[in-house]
């Protein structure tokens, strides 16, 4: 596969992060925002999204993007 679009908690980027040491590379990283803050919905919270970031890469992971899913009655 070319992309992991569900990058959505630390222990998977840690885990990531070991992998890409292995491996010497990683598919291109996306991390999984919950933008309706849905408890259903799994995702990092947009105000833990700096964060988040900050913490991929202090492990040496460089997401290529956000995965966001809405709410179905927003645009």
């Amino acid at each position: 596969f070319d992309a992991i679009h569900t990058l959505d908690r630390l222990s998977l980027a840690q885990k990531l992060a070991g992998l890409a040491q292995a491996r010497g590379s990683l598919p291109a990283l996306f991390v999984q925002v919950n933008t309706g803050e849905e408890p259903q919905k799994a995702g990092v919270l947009p105000g833990d999204l700096a964060a988040f970031l900050r913490d991929c890469r202090a492990l040496g992971l460089s997401p290529a993007g956000l995965m966001c899913i809405p709410p179905e009655a927003q645009d």
